[in-house]
């Protein structure tokens, strides 16, 4: 009988006999970074004997994934550091994982890490809450930016753009 198990609880299936292990590797750090318009990407693992090579894999929902770049794997170490970089990563969320196929053609998928790109500066409003006047502080928009205030139903109030409006 399996009382208070359900897929939230902290409960997996493992071993520590290292011929009976389920990955080819012990992945020891998988870290995705945000590093000026690039994506820095270190992962380190061991008892790395069985994994042939790894592949890095992009998203920008964290469904659908394609394959960025590819890394043989270092064999018979004790430990190995990896350290690549995205320099072309998408504009908002990014979804990273490591996939690994070992030397007998098994495929093996990591946990995912996000790192947001997008702009620096925030939109700050003031007063919160608003009564009669709204502030509203953006970065520096070079184009165009529409505005819309809606209400808490999702109703249109007000709609404008900063073309209209004089930003100081």
């Amino acid at each position: 009988k399996w009382n208070n198990v359900s897929t939230f609880s902290p409960f997996t299936i493992g071993t520590t006999d290292q011929t009976a292990n389920l990955l080819p590797f012990s992945l020891s750090l998988f870290k995705a970074t945000a590093k000026n318009e690039t994506v820095l990407l270190n992962w380190s693992t061991s008892s790395n004997d069985l994994a042939a090579n790894y592949t890095i894999e992009r998203s920008k929902d964290g469904i659908y994934f394609e394959s960025l770049l590819s890394v043989p794997a270092v064999l018979n170490r004790a430990e190995a550091s990896y350290s690549k970089t995205d320099a072309t990563p998408f504009n908002g969320w990014n979804y990273y994982r490591l996939r690994t196929i070992d030397q007998r053609g098994k495929t093996y998928v990591s946990f995912i890490e996000k790192v947001w790109m997008g702009a620096k500066t925030k939109i700050v409003l003031s007063p919160v809450p608003a009564k009669d006047v709204l502030n509203v502080y953006l970065p520096d928009t070079n184009g165009n930016t529409q505005l819309k205030l809606l209400s808490n139903t999702g109703q249109l109030l007000k709609q404008f753009s900063t073309a209209q409006v004089q930003l100081t």
